[in-house]
């Protein structure tokens, strides 16, 4: 809504006034980052350090399946070639290449790894998966987040994950994307939360993007156990959790549970939704809470907490005190010799 691109999504025009038109003057979240450079990115951090009431910077994140999404970046195998490797520290070297060259193109934290199990092959994502073995895809899953996060949020080579898609998702209905989970809540327990275990309790993962799907009728995005008993209770979870693409508004139009969108958000907020990716129009999504609120249909602590959640990543990647990104690090780090190196080698490991 703010940015000129050319045929490739390469930004090639950032316009700030009508940036402002969109914000007024608010910060927000998070902001992906689509097809801009560092330099782009630093113009529209600018504008939250000097022209929002607090000066609270934006978290950038975008998507980084096998590579940052972004044509310069370097293109890895998809997990299921690397998986196939049989070889999981190949995936911290993935993982730290992508979180290297994320964080240089000013990105703080990725929509991935994805680490959904793959059982029906009808299912059109399978190649976004580590496959269909449970303690393989924990090993990999692991891994990955290892070598994304590092040992140190707020160092330039890396980036808070955000694995998705919590969870029974890649087991759909007749392989049909967004289609509830064949598996019950029984298998779901036994079979995909392990990989999940792996990433958030040994691995440290910050943050969780939650699936379409439900569970035995149940949709995750209104799952209490699951978002907050689970993940966070059981898993450690610091961070936040992102909706998968409309997976909140889904609880009105999809699986009809909610009457009316206020409804829908409220059961998402409640159950541990802390972002909405595109679900509402953003009037819609603050106008609902606030009305909530006023009625006294949510209490205001389930805002805090959204919001102390997104905070604290914030505080953990080091906005406060380092907003700006290197603007001369992306020439040096994108498809530098060794992340083609390391593509390469995988792509020979993957041959099965």
């Amino acid at each position: 809504d703010f940015t000129t691109q050319d045929e490739n999504g390469k930004v090639t025009a950032v316009d700030m006034q009508r940036f402002d038109a969109l914000m007024q003057h608010n910060s927000v979240g998070s902001v992906q980052l689509r097809g801009m450079t560092a330099a782009q990115a630093n113009v529209v951090q600018r504008y939250a350090i000097e022209n929002t009431r607090l000066g609270i910077p934006y978290l950038f994140s975008e998507e980084a399946l096998h590579g940052l999404m972004t044509n310069n970046a370097t293109s890895f195998p998809q997990q299921i070639g690397l998986a196939a490797s049989f070889e999981p520290e190949l995936g911290r070297e993935m993982g730290h290449a992508i979180a290297a060259e994320s964080r240089a193109c000013g990105i703080h934290e990725t929509y991935s790894p994805v680490m959904d199990l793959i059982r029906d092959p009808r299912y059109g994502r399978a190649e976004e998966s580590y496959g269909e073995d449970t303690y393989l895809c924990a090993e990999f899953a692991r891994e990955t987040v290892l070598g994304m996060q590092g040992t140190d949020l707020t160092a330039p080579d890396a980036v808070a994950a955000e694995p998705k898609h919590y969870v029974g998702y890649g087991n759909p209905v007749g392989g049909l994307n967004c289609a509830p989970s064949t598996m019950g809540r029984h298998d779901v327990f036994s079979d995909c939360l392990p990989v999940f275990e792996a990433a958030f309790a040994d691995g440290k993962a910050c943050d969780a993007m939650c699936s379409y799907n439900s569970i035995d009728s149940i949709p995750v995005s209104m799952d209490h156990e699951l978002l907050t008993d689970v993940l966070r209770g059981q898993f450690g979870m610091p961070g936040f959790v992102r909706s998968d693409l409309t997976a909140v508004s889904r609880l009105y139009d999809w699986h009809f549970i909610a009457e009316t969108p206020e409804e829908a958000i409220r059961l998402g907020l409640e159950a541990g939704v802390d972002l909405q990716l595109y679900d509402f129009p953003h009037d819609v999504w603050q106008k609902a809470i606030a009305h909530l609120i006023e009625s006294g249909s949510m209490k205001m602590s389930v805002l805090d907490t959204a919001c102390r959640r997104v905070l604290r990543m914030k505080f953990a990647l080091g906005l406060f005190e380092n907003p700006y990104t290197d603007e001369k690090r992306a020439d040096k780090i994108l498809r530098c010799p060794e992340h083609l190196t390391t593509a390469e080698k995988i792509a020979e490991k993957s041959i099965v």
